[in-house]
Order: C-alpha cells, then sequence, then structure tokens
C-alpha cells in the first residue's frame, strides 16, 4: 500500500533527521569545550616563565580528560543510534524491510551497523 510506504520513509527520515541532529549537538558541545579547554590552558601558559622549548610537550592533563571524555561521549552516541535504528528494523515485516533497503541503498543489517553516511 503506498500511504503505508510513504509512512515508513517518513518515520525513517525521521529517525535519521533526529540521529544527526544528535550527532550534529554532541560534536558542537564537545568542539566548545576543547576551545573553552585550549583559551584556558592558553591564559595559564602566558602567565608561566618561559621556559626552554621541548621537542614536543605532552598534553595538559585537563586536555587528555577531554579527549577521553569526548571520545566516551561519541562511543556512547553510536551505541545509542545503533540501538534505535535496531529497533526501527526489528518489527518490521519482510517487504518493509525490502522497502527499506532499497530506500536506504543498502542491507538493513548494514544501516544498523554504520547508519548512512553524513
Amino acid at each position: 500500500d503506498e500511504g503505508l510506504r510513504k509512512q515508513l520513509l517518513a518515520s525513517l527520515e525521521e529517525l535519521e533527521l533526529k540521529q544527526n541532529a544528535d550527532t550534529r549537538d554532541t560534536l558542537v558541545a564537545i568542539d566548545k569545550e576543547k576551545i573553552d579547554l585550549e583559551e584556558k590552558l592558553q591564559s595559564q601558559e602566558l602567565v608561566k616563565v618561559e621556559e626552554k622549548p621541548k621537542r614536543k610537550k605532552k598534553p595538559h592533563p585537563e586536555m587528555i580528560q577531554h579527549i577521553r571524555q569526548s571520545r566516551a561521549l561519541k562511543k556512547q552516541l553510536k551505541q545509542t543510534q545503533t540501538k534505535e535504528r535496531e529497533q526501527f528494523v526489528s518489527g518490521r515485516c519482510v517487504l518493509e524491510r525490502m522497502e527499506l533497503q532499497h530506500a536506504l541503498e543498502m542491507t538493513c543489517n548494514e544501516w544498523i551497523e554504520k547508519g548512512r553516511a553524513k
């Protein structure tokens, strides 16, 4: 039925738009935190007395912590989105899955694992 097909594709697009927005918001927040932290650390560096330049300085412990937290956030977001995609597909009948595969231009399992390339 054409109405059900349109409804299926609309809900697919809605899920993808939500996930894209969540990903974008998370990355913007991580970037903002990084910029704020870099500015803070830079202002602290200006206060310090100039030392001899070392080969390659290790990142500041706060920056290392930020990198770890951002990686954990990204991983958690990816896992959440994978589960959402899995739930979206799991309740579908064979015909709906075929329609999804046609619309996605990939198998449902590939989409569940990776989503669509942005």
